[in-house]
């Protein structure tokens, strides 16, 4: 994973990645609020199984959303229903 820029205008930035090996810490030092690592959802291998990773990604897309409209409320849902 590379992180192209920090975003400092309070904007959440959350990675979704098939491994790293960043610390949360880390991960907030470059501005990451959340990195959504695949290989840590699965026993499996998602990198040898397109399958797998698709259902992961839907799995953390979910997640993503879910947590926007937790944060942001009924505004967002036009927004997600799209």
């Amino acid at each position: 994973m590379s992180v192209a820029r920090r975003v400092d205008d309070g904007t959440r930035v959350e990675a979704v990645v098939g491994r790293s090996e960043l610390t949360a810490e880390r991960a907030a030092e470059h501005g990451l609020h959340v990195v959504h690592e695949l290989a840590r959802l699965t026993a499996r291998d998602p990198a040898r199984d397109p399958e797998l990773t698709r259902a992961l990604l839907r799995r953390v897309g979910t997640d993503i959303a879910a947590g926007l409209m937790k944060r942001h409320g009924s505004g967002l849902e036009r927004l997600v229903a799209r």
